[in-house]
């Protein structure tokens, strides 16, 4: 599935991107699109406040309410760190286009050569980060995290706690089970009993009755608990080593 954000104020223009989009994709890449197009930035931020969010982010610069660079900033500031390519007529934002990262800035009208050339950067920066990293509704926005840098997650009432690397804390509404299930897909996460989820290379010891993580916190192990997290923590570390 490769979800991609089409923000532009004109509905031809809306039409014609999404139809040079579909024309990039080769049929031999067996892919399912899913292409969403908005007139008003504020449309696609509504869609995104319900938890919705994209691989890539197209942007016409020239928007009602926001220009697109304004809306890119937000983006990122929200921690979005897709690609997002800019498209349109107007070359004047060209240079702060560059300061929100962008991918790309294309000028209409855009050739099917060049707007497949660009997509094609834009997976294989999603394919190489796709693995490594999740996203967070957090009650301060939204926060894409390298998964290597989760220590914990633990409940506080109806939030997530998710301890980062470095200090940082998100506040996450989400259930603990809803938490473990999304983390422990990925290779080097268990949860400990009811409350906490542990990324099993942050632990610097453990035994019966508590978890020592690497940034000095302690966690204590749930009755019931050991057993699981030893096989998780055996297991995870056999593997890396062979």
């Amino acid at each position: 599935m490769l979800t991609i954000a089409v923000c532009d104020g004109g509905k031809k223009d809306l039409s014609r991107t999404a139809e040079q989009i579909r024309a990039s994709i080769s049929p031999s890449d067996d892919l399912t699109l899913q292409i969403d197009l908005f007139q008003k930035p504020f449309d696609l931020l509504d869609v995104m406040e319900k938890g919705n969010f994209y691989d890539i982010y197209i942007l016409e610069t020239v928007l009602t309410g926001y220009s697109g660079v304004e809306l890119a900033r937000y983006l990122r500031k929200c921690g979005i760190t897709k690609p997002i390519i800019f498209i349109t007529s107007d070359k004047s934002y060209a240079l702060e286009a560059f300061e929100v990262d962008a991918l790309q800035y294309l000028v209409k009208p855009v050739t099917k050569e060049r707007m497949t050339e660009t997509l094609n950067k834009a997976r294989a920066m999603l394919k190489n980060e796709r693995r490594a990293q999740t996203v967070f509704k957090t009650v301060d926005g939204f926060r894409h995290v390298y998964f290597r840098n989760i220590l914990f997650t633990e409940t506080d009432g109806k939030y997530q706690l998710v301890h980062i690397q470095g200090g940082d804390t998100y506040r996450v509404r989400t259930t603990a089970t809803a938490m473990a299930q999304s983390l422990c897909a990925h290779p080097g996460f268990v949860r400990c009993g009811s409350s906490y989820t542990l990324n099993l290379y942050h632990i610097d010891h453990y035994d019966s009755m508590e978890v020592l993580i690497k940034d000095g916190s302690i966690l204590p192990v749930p009755r019931g608990a050991y057993a699981g997290l030893n096989t998780a923590y055996t297991g995870y570390f056999t593997s890396v080593a062979t």
